[in-house]
């Protein structure tokens, strides 16, 4: 009876510390499982952050453009015993301002109504203990990059339009004439420019068979936007014409 007794508490001890690790598994996927989606959304919005500083937007498509942070992320490896994968898209989000719960990513969580916003849905599988610990989640949000996406499309209107106005108000096929408009132009518009957190650069020429079209081009530049990656410059550029 003594040794079936102890063979018991072997067995029951045995149960124990397998019940144990087991949870102890559980709980590590369920922590590592959160660290995972922030650093998938991570790797989003620093592939975002590359798109954004390295391709300037175009005035004639600005809408077009933002919808290009949209790209995949993933994940895979093992960890203490926990393999995992995560696969997580991100793309433009245009539902408004809203707030966010992953605090890791802060102070990026969060839709933005001056920002350029973005959703991430991220899946996550670990497996652990030779299969028998399995966890799963989907779930996704809400992020934003701080650049300007409305002021910039404000400053298109605004700037383009102002320069159009002033190169139609002058006669046609005078430089001496094309030169002062632009000169009394461009001041207020290099001002609007600045009071948005940009910088304006413009310049004009004349072209055609006589000279007779002026043709205008402005570069807006909002410096030193804060990303995951660094500090970077969001270039958007955009041109005109007047006869």
């Amino acid at each position: 009876m003594l040794l079936v007794a102890n063979s018991a508490a072997v067995v029951g001890e045995g149960d124990a510390a397998e019940a144990t690790q087991l949870a102890h598994l559980e709980s590590h996927e369920l922590l590592l499982g959160d660290a995972l989606v922030g650093e998938a959304s991570l790797q989003f919005l620093s592939q975002a952050q590359g798109y954004l500083a390295s391709e300037p937007a175009d005035c004639a498509s600005l809408p077009q453009y933002l919808e290009g942070v949209a790209s995949n992320a993933s994940l895979s490896g093992n960890q203490d015993g926990v393999d995992y994968s995560v696969a997580a898209v991100g793309s433009r989000w245009s539902g408004g301002a809203a707030g966010d719960n992953l605090t890791t990513l802060a102070p990026f969580a969060g839709a933005d109504e001056t920002s350029l916003d973005v959703r991430v849905v991220a899946v996550v599988n670990e497996t652990a203990g030779g299969g028998a610990v399995l966890w799963f989640k989907e779930e996704s949000h809400l992020l934003h990059i701080p650049i300007a996406p409305e002021s910039a499309a404000s400053l298109c209107a605004s700037t383009l339009g102002g320069l159009g106005q002033a190169f139609g108000q002058v006669p046609p096929c005078n430089a001496t004439s094309d030169a002062a408009a632009f000169s009394a132009a461009l001041p207020p518009l290099v001002e609007e420019a600045s009071s948005l957190g940009f910088t304006l650069d413009a310049g004009w020429s004349l072209g055609g068979s006589e000279g007779c079209y002026v043709s205008y081009w402005v570069t807006l530049v909002e410096p030193g936007v804060e990303g995951v990656a660094g500090g970077f410059d969001w270039t958007v550029l955009g041109a005109g014409e007047a006869a």
